[in-house]
């Protein structure tokens, strides 16, 4: 991999210099190498972070994600040498980043500390203390389940107004998830107008004044902050995630269709997560 890009062992600064949504975890990773004095970021280096990681018992989820940055920040810089334009060396590219492995999650179950009850919804958007963009966001995401990630990067371009199958006026946000999965998300046009009444973006749905996009950070900290000085409990935005998931197959059954709204790559990841089931003594049938 060193041999493909020098300029990712020798230009360290560049993992912090993108302001997206890794942009706390690139950080983190450059403090590493600083207190390491290291200068080297090839696949041993970066094995060795991990695995520091993972014997000091940090969340699995927290270890897998700072090496998503690490590799997001790896193939940035390729793209950006004349390397990019050798599809025999990305592919080398490719196949060495894959060989970096992070930590494998035992228990994805969600519970329901994970879920954010309408009452606490509600404390926390009539909260004076939460800026109103936030509000906005977490009530998309409060009826869409979407990542935060795929919540502010939704394009004007990509929503369609039409009617549902009902004839009623229905707002349609195409999106593009995790591992390039396409799907649609959809709300009242009413709830829509209340979004454009409020951002005036054109090309992100939820758009600064300035132009610019909201970071993961902004609002995750923003929700995490709130929720603990007003429901005295650690939420976070991708705990909407999870609220909405667990509601719909709670309500409709329908394991495969909330499975393909959520965007996962397979029904078996829904049903680890929100499926929570147990056989009683009778349905056994049991004789006592």
């Amino acid at each position: 991999m060193n041999d493909l890009i020098p300029e990712v062992i020798t230009y360290k600064d560049y993992l912090t210099l993108p302001d997206d949504n890794y942009k706390y975890e690139a950080q983190h990773f450059k403090n590493w190498l600083d207190e390491k004095g290291y200068n080297d970021i090839g696949p041993e280096t970066v094995k060795e972070y991990i695995n520091g990681m993972l014997k000091q018992h940090v969340p699995t989820r927290t270890v897998n994600k700072r090496l998503s940055a690490i590799k997001k920040r790896i193939k940035d810089t390729f793209e950006k040498t004349p390397a990019s334009m050798d599809v025999v060396k990305q592919y080398h590219l490719n196949k060495e980043l894959g060989k970096l492995k992070g930590g494998t999650v035992q228990n994805a179950n969600v519970g329901t500390e994970k879920l954010i009850s309408k009452e606490q919804h509600t404390a926390l958007m009539e909260c004076p203390d939460l800026p109103a963009d936030v509000k906005y966001i977490a009530e998309f995401m409060y009826k869409c389940g979407s990542r935060i990630t795929e919540t502010l990067t939704i394009r004007c371009r990509n929503i369609k107004i039409g009617l549902d199958t009902e004839g009623r006026s229905t707002a349609f946000y195409r999106l593009i998830g995790k591992n390039n999965k396409e799907r649609t998300l959809r709300t009242s046009k009413r709830f829509y107008d209340k979004l454009t009444a409020f951002f005036h973006g054109t090309e992100f749905l939820f758009e600064k004044e300035t132009g610019k996009t909201f970071t993961r950070g902004y609002v995750t900290m923003r929700i995490l902050r709130h929720s603990r000085e007003v429901l005295g409990v650690d939420h976070s935005a991708h705990d909407y995630r999870h609220t909405l998931a667990t509601g719909l197959i709670h309500k409709t059954k329908k394991i495969k269709a909330v499975s393909e709204y959520l965007g996962h790559s397979g029904v078996e990841i829904t049903l680890n997560m929100y499926v929570h089931e147990t056989l009683s003594n009778d349905e056994l049938g049991l004789e006592y």
